[in-house]
């Protein structure tokens, strides 16, 4: 059959985006996941799966060489790296942005730092190798350097992402256009419109809770027409087909609303020219769609639908003459987008997002759901953000008043900003995988008790990492791809090097955190492969941009070998296809293009609506409350550098201090905030996480070298979010703890404690002087000097195996200071004060493209 067709093909080879070096020759650190006893292969396989290989079982076995199930690009030969004197030899960059070569080309990534595949010595053993230099001032020639470490890349501009291999066809488009061909051969059908006539195109569900024609069917039926009558240019053969479609779709979607009658928990109409039809219908009817079978709307298909309305009004608006249509579909979508708003969406009654409105949770339909049960699957930030966006865009024709758009615009920022929370709460740190379902943190009864997967429904396990939550991955890679949210990116970081790293091993994802299971043979299943497939599209910071490629051209080739025979598979293989080979980011121009219409629309301070320059990521909420924060940011003078700062103090201890100026904020897990670190008012609302010196009962400590750490343990009693630094200390005394250095906090020491605070901005205990009096020449800190400029001589940084004469010269005598080490040097970026970790490391931190980067140098390169 299929299947058997499918596993038959091999991997086309592809070549990397950027030369792969050597593997270090270590053995991987071998593990014994919950899943390796229940998995029905023989041990004797097993024992040689990195995740299997340390189970009791394979003490019996003889060892053998590990097994490589997927045929990955070979990498070039390369000399070996140089021996160091202290014996750390070879240091790699594994998928985490600190696991990484110091100044000196010697490894700092541990344990507790690196994805996974540590040696015993805790050196990373794949990803970029480097080699550790003597330190010694005598240069020692290298026949052929190894590569220097490359930061986590950029994200890249909105709409550029990786592009399988299986994606190659004839022409452009064939790909997508070939899989929208036979979902709607296969699954849809003409019937009767309300008029008599048969114009209204609907799709047909079997399996599961479908059947008939339901809602979310019909709106990825919707989605992929708009999606490419959106992408394909003008004089492309099948266009007129796809838009002709793309309107009998909207006709069978207009349908199912007028044939709404039931109580569908809608207590105002919107759509139509009178305003007396529900915009979002029943979810489920018959075939013919004569009668509702099942009552209530579902965002799912709801939103789907509305952006495939979207589209096709966007991709027909410069028509000359426009389609006889084209005016009852734009006011269509645009009440329909009201209408979502309004009855899928509801505040919470205490807590506010950043631009000061109630946050605002999505519901799980009309008639149920939100802050007492969720799907992390049915968030769509990049579909609200351009549901804001159409509607200021075309509220002077449609909006119910003339300020209804700018005065909504807030509130569907609000939940932009909520759904991400949400997603960043039910995502595991390790994995990056969600549950089907959540119950949120906050909700209406319980303020800050930590969510869980504890409600359900459709007949999903809730604790799974299946049917369900498989489609979180795209919907929340679309907004990347929209419209480079650093929020998706960040989100869909640890969720890539989990499925490459599967799909390089075993296809084993992994389970723990609150993942109870994975459903089974995902790599073979349309609705898991295919949205999952989203999350290796967009660059991952860390991730070997060669290992990334190979894993998307292997799901790619199953993918492209699977058929579009059932609603569901068959939707997301099509979805899936669009996605990968660029219909759907090419949207995004398109979508793009309605901020920069509406951009003087929101009010000031709380508008989202235009575009993000390249390579930048636009917030979920435009004007966070606290904008005066003392955050670095670069001196606009473009005098000489003013004179250095006093040598930088070590983290402080927390006793009684004089120090009442601003106050450090760190990631809680370094470099995976959407948010970068920085100094802040102490009178900023921020999350919780403490430290003790000594051992208190619940709390962890992560290795030797760090306190012990809790964000919700004994003492504490429940997660703190939103916290001035006076109540933070106050909760951490408390404890009989105390706020965590920032040195600890870059240590990575608090990781993974538990709120979903590993991408939060957390409290460090670290101040910086009050600024009276400033010292004789000083600058008015609290921000730090920005980078020489002009910069100093040697403009681009040298790679590690640099020996200290490749420094500059010292500047001549008098007040000018020391000159950075040329690593340091990356102008216009800016350092945030180094921060003593240790007794003879230093660390410094600086943002760029939503990216922090951390530099540690010892006590000579410091100065």
């Amino acid at each position: 059959g299929s299947l058997a067709r499918v596993q038959m093909q091999q991997l086309p080879p592809s070549p990397p985006l950027a030369p792969s070096p050597p593997l270090p020759p270590s053995p991987p650190a071998l593990e014994c996941k919950s899943w390796c006893a229940g998995n029905d292969k023989p041990w004797e396989k097993k024992c040689n799966w990195i995740k299997c290989g340390n189970c009791p079982q394979c003490l019996l076995l003889p060892p053998s060489p590990p097994l490589s199930p997927s045929p990955l690009p070979a990498p070039p030969p390369a000399p070996p790296p140089s021996p160091s004197p202290d014996g750390a030899g070879v240091c790699s960059v594994c998928a985490h942005p600190q696991c990484e070569c110091n100044l000196l080309g010697q490894p700092w990534c541990t344990p507790d730092h690196c994805h996974a595949d540590l040696d015993a010595a805790g050196a990373c053993t794949w990803g970029v190798a480097c080699s550790s230099p003597t330190p010694s001032p005598s240069p020692t020639p290298s026949p052929s350097p190894s590569p220097s470490p490359t930061p986590s890349p950029s994200p890249l501009p909105p709409g550029t992402h990786l592009v399988p291999a299986s994606c190659a066809g004839a022409s452009p488009h064939d790909g997508a256009l070939a899989r929208y061909t036979d979902f709607v051969a296969t699954l849809t059908t003409l019937e009767l419109y309300v008029d008599g006539s048969r114009t209204a195109r609907v799709v047909h569900s079997a399996g599961g809770a479908a059947g008939g024609v339901v809602s979310e069917g019909q709106g990825y039926g919707l989605f992929l027409a708009g999606t490419l009558a959106a992408a394909l240019p003008a004089e492309h053969a099948a266009r007129v087909t796809v838009v002709a479609e793309a309107y009998e779709l909207f006709r069978g979607w207009r349908l199912m609303c007028e044939r709404t009658v039931s109580d569908s928990c809608q207590e105002s109409h919107f759509c139509g020219e009178d305003e007396s039809h529900e915009c979002l219908p029943s979810w489920k009817f018959d075939d013919a769609v004569t009668q509702e079978v099942g009552t209530g709307s579902a965002p799912d298909g709801d939103e789907d639908a509305i952006l495939g309305m979207l589209l096709l009004v966007l991709a027909t608006q410069s028509e000359a003459p426009r389609p006889p249509w084209w005016g009852e579909v734009a006011q269509w979508a645009y009440q329909s987008c009201r209408a979502f708003l309004q009855h899928l969406s509801v505040d919470h009654p205490t807590l506010l997002s950043s631009n000061g409105r109630p946050l605002r949770m999505l519901k799980l339909g009309s008639c149920w759901g939100g802050w007492d049960c969720n799907n992390p699957s049915y968030h769509a930030p990049g579909h609200y953000r351009a549901f804001r966006d159409y509607m200021l865009s075309f509220a002077a024709s449609y909006g119910a008043t003339a300020s209804e758009a700018a005065d909504l615009a807030p509130v569907w920022d609000s939940l932009v900003e909520t759904s991400h929370a949400l997603l960043r709460e039910a995502q595991c740190d390790a994995s990056g995988l969600v549950p089907n379902w959540w119950v949120p943190a906050d909700g209406n009864d319980d303020v800050g008790a930590p969510g869980t997967p504890g409600c359900g429904g459709s007949g999903t396990e809730p604790a799974e990492f299946g049917a369900e939550a498989s489609r979180t991955a795209w919907r929340v890679g679309v907004d990347a791809l929209w419209y480079g949210s650093a929020e998706a990116a960040s989100f869909l970081r640890p969720m890539a090097a989990e499925v490459e790293e599967a799909v390089r091993t075993d296809y084993q994802l992994s389970s723990g955190c609150w993942i109870s299971s994975v459903l089974s043979d995902w790599q073979w299943i349309g609705f898991m492969a295919g949205p999952v497939t989203t999350s290796l599209l967009v660059p991952a910071g860390g991730l070997d941009p060669s290992l990334q490629q190979a894993a998307l051209d292997d799901l790619g080739v199953k993918i492209q070998g699977m058929p579009v025979n059932d609603y569901y598979s068959g939707s997301w293989v099509a979805i899936a296809t669009a996605t990968m080979c660029g219909e759907v980011a090419a949207t995004g121009a398109v979508l793009r293009s309605l901020g920069e219409v509406a951009a003087p629309g929101p009010p000031p301070g709380e508008g989202d609506a235009s575009p993000p320059p390249a390579s930048s990521s636009p917030p979920p909420s435009p004007a966070p409350a606290p904008s005066p924060s003392p955050s670095p940011s670069p001196s606009p003078s473009p005098s000489p550098p003013p004179p250095p700062p006093p040598p930088p103090p070590s983290p402080p201890s927390q006793s009684p201090s004089p120090l009442s100026g601003p106050a450090r904020l760190e990631c809680g897990r370094a470099g995976i905030c959407p948010e970068s670190p920085r100094w802040a008012d102490p009178a900023e609302l921020h999350e919780v996480r403490c430290c003790s010196d000594t051992a208190i009962g619940g709390w962890r400590q992560r290795i030797d070298s760090c306190p012990w750490t809790e964000s919700d343990g004994p003492g504490m009693d429940r997660c703190h979010h939103s916290k001035s630094l006076a109540e933070a200390e106050a909760i951490c005394a408390g404890a009989q703890a105390r706020l965590c250095s920032a040195a600890e906090l870059l240590a990575d020491c608090a990781r993974g404690t538990g709120c979903g605070h590993d991408r939060d901005l957390i409290w460090a205990g670290d101040r910086q002087a009050a600024p009276s009096p400033p010292t004789a020449a000083s600058p008015p800190p609290p921000s730090p000097p920005p980078p020489p400029s002009p910069p100093p001589p040697s403009p681009q940084p040298p790679p590690p195996s640099s020996s200290p004469s490749s420094l500059p010269p010292p500047p001549p005598p008098g007040e000018s200071p020391s000159p950075p080490h040329p690593a340091c040097v990356v102008a216009p970026l800016e350092l945030t004060p180094n921060l003593a970790l240790g007794d003879s490391l230093f660390v410094a931190t600086f943002s760029h493209d939503g990216l922090t980067f951390v530099v540690r140098c010892d006590q000579e390169e410091a100065a």
